[in-house]
């Protein structure tokens, strides 16, 4: 009787752990104050500095992929205009979103991370690039 009751358990939380693993994907929304050229710039630099690469740049949007220890993959599309950017997590080539649209936890993370380090870099060059008022 204790042996049933300890797989019960077993299965229950096995089942649990996977079924808790999905998560809705996020757009990722952010405003900084550079030209879209420069912001073009600092998407790609950002990108390649934490480890995404682009995988098509077409004027406006760049479709980027990041790769994690050859097993996990996640692509998104970066969408840029008038000093805004949005990341939207793609089903399409990424190991990490299921056919239903549920994704791995990590996802979110992974977009907010380029997002704060492309907005970390278009605010570094803003600053850089106003004048000095005295």
């Amino acid at each position: 009787m204790e042996r049933r009751g300890l797989l019960l358990g077993l299965g229950g939380v096995t089942l649990l752990a996977l079924t808790g693993c999905g998560t809705v994907p996020k757009v990722v929304t952010e405003q900084v104050m550079v030209s879209d050229g420069e912001l073009r710039r600092s998407i790609l630099k950002s990108a390649a500095d934490i480890g995404w690469t682009v995988v098509k740049d077409v004027p406006g949007r760049i479709r980027l992929r990041y790769t994690k220890q050859s097993v996990h993959t996640l692509v998104v599309d970066v969408t840029y205009t008038k000093g805004q950017f949005v990341i939207t997590p793609v089903a399409e080539g990424s190991s990490l979103i299921d056919e239903k649209g549920k994704a791995h936890r990590k996802v979110n993370s992974w977009t907010q991370n380029l997002a704060r380090h492309i907005r970390e870099d278009a605010n570094r060059h803003f600053v850089r690039g106003k004048p000095e008022t005295n």
